[in-house]
């Protein structure tokens, strides 16, 4: 049975809307895989103090009779074939290739996790997964939605009140330099007519079942602070399409 799947694409060296396009042609190849669509190409800023210079991030949709783990061993396969080296965490790359959804799917084990655990908060797979599939649904929510929340300026990012002080630092040490607003809730007081984009628990607090778009940070200040510089560059910058009206599939 075929199964809708989406991919998101990104990286930073060599000719990398060239390796983008082999990619998706190798994919097309592959059977029991079919490449329906792609996006453009969108231009961001690098996450991560080792990325390197700024990437292109696209995405694309799949029709695909391979299981989860199949479909993730052949794009490993298409990034190895690619020149893809693993020598640093989040370091440059010459591609990278993620399975975002399949199909309505859940799945959490030590080689894969679907939907995405990233997914709710980067506006590089974000942006160029909703030109593409802006309707298909991560945890019931369609991915447009998850979108709309993170064009809000002040971002606005909660954090339980029983811990104001770790709240008072991050806010003195992410504020100033990003447009975001930290904003005290209560447990079980949330206004969820209008919640904020992202939550923030720390990791020794998290208990029970946690939002999809929780971010959990370190118990130590400055590690915290790290982690969330880390989201926030991913979720606040606008990605650039590159250029206008060219879409990477068919190639």
């Amino acid at each position: 049975m075929n199964v809708p799947a989406l991919i998101a694409l990104g990286g930073n060296t060599g000719d990398v809307r060239a390796t983008f396009e082999a990619a998706l042609r190798g994919l097309h190849d592959r059977r029991g895989v079919t490449v329906t669509a792609a996006s453009r190409a969108y231009r961001t800023p690098a996450v991560g103090a080792n990325a390197g210079g700024e990437f292109l991030n696209a995405a694309a949709t799949l029709e695909t009779t391979l299981s989860p783990h199949e479909l993730l061993a052949a794009l490993q396969d298409l990034e190895t074939a690619a020149g893809r080296e693993r020598t640093v965490h989040w370091g440059p790359r010459s591609i990278d290739l993620d399975l975002i959804l399949f199909g309505e799917e859940s799945l959490d084990d030590e080689r894969l996790t679907v939907p995405h655990p990233g997914l709710w908060w980067r506006r590089f797979v974000l942006d160029p997964a909703c030109e593409v599939a802006g309707d298909w649904k991560a945890s019931r929510v369609p991915l447009q939605r998850l979108r709309e929340p993170l064009l809000d300026r002040p971002l606005r990012v909660g954090m339980r009140t029983d811990d104001v002080a770790s709240l008072n630092r991050l806010a003195s040490a992410l504020e100033p330099d990003f447009p975001l607003s930290i904003e005290p809730w209560e447990p079980g007081t949330r206004d969820l007519r209008s919640p904020p984009a992202l939550w923030i628990k720390r990791e020794d607090a998290a208990e029970g079942r946690l939002d999809p778009n929780t971010i959990l940070v370190p118990r130590d200040p400055d590690a915290a602070v790290a982690v969330l510089r880390d989201v926030l560059s991913a979720a606040l910058p606008d990605p650039e399409p590159q250029p206008v009206g060219e879409p990477l599939w068919p190639c």
